[in-house]
């Protein structure tokens, strides 16, 4: 019994030490973890339609331009 006690004595010490926000943060809200997942939040780049002239590109091909980090998608 009085281990007991001694152990809720520790307990609530520790707990009343502990600021209120580590108690209930979520870890999603901040910190390395949050800024992992907002990198995924980040809108895509509207689709445009632009001309192809390069004649080696079939229709159906996807051109992958690493220079300007996009993808295109050949029509006709």
């Amino acid at each position: 019994m009085k281990n007991f006690k001694m152990m809720i004595t520790m307990a609530g010490l520790i707990i009343g030490f502990l600021p209120s926000q580590a108690v209930v943060a979520n870890p999603l809200e901040r910190g390395p973890v949050a800024d992992f997942f907002n990198l995924f939040r980040q809108q895509a780049i509207p689709r445009q339609v632009v001309i192809w002239k390069h004649p080696q590109f079939r229709r159906g091909s996807v051109v992958v331009s690493t220079k300007n980090r996009r993808l295109y998608y050949v029509l006709s």
